[in-house]
């Protein structure tokens, strides 16, 4: 019988092999696994590849991949993800490339409206 714990690591190294990074919320109830893929000559930005497993319900809730960005908790239900844009418009900060997915309900949302209170 495998422990819950066995049963993340299995599901993001069947994914990713090795090198894989965990970052738990505070209640541990859900986990981020990612590994980041260094740039090549060819592709120089790093590629973040990851996915989000629940821990109560033994499965994975998210998977993505971004080019040139980050993962992190924001809060204990919010998974924030940010991807480096080409180029950043004038008047634009980190928030316009960075978006909350909240981990219970599977909706994406701007961090910017989080940040403004809509959500």
């Amino acid at each position: 019988v495998k422990t819950v714990k066995e049963k993340y690591k299995e599901a993001a190294e069947s994914k990713y092999q090795t090198g894989i990074e965990y970052q738990f919320n505070e209640d541990s109830s859900f986990v981020i696994c990612s590994k980041n893929l260094e740039g090549t000559i060819k592709y120089p930005r790093n590629e973040l590849k990851f996915l989000v497993y629940n821990l109560q319900e033994e499965k994975v809730v998210h998977e993505q991949t971004v080019s040139g960005g980050t993962v992190k908790w924001y809060d204990k239900e919010y998974v924030e993800i940010f991807y480096l844009p080409g180029i950043m418009a004038q008047g634009q900060s980190r928030d316009d490339y960075t978006s909350l997915y909240h981990v219970k309900t599977g909706k994406t949302i701007p961090k910017r409206d989080k940040v403004k209170g809509d959500y």
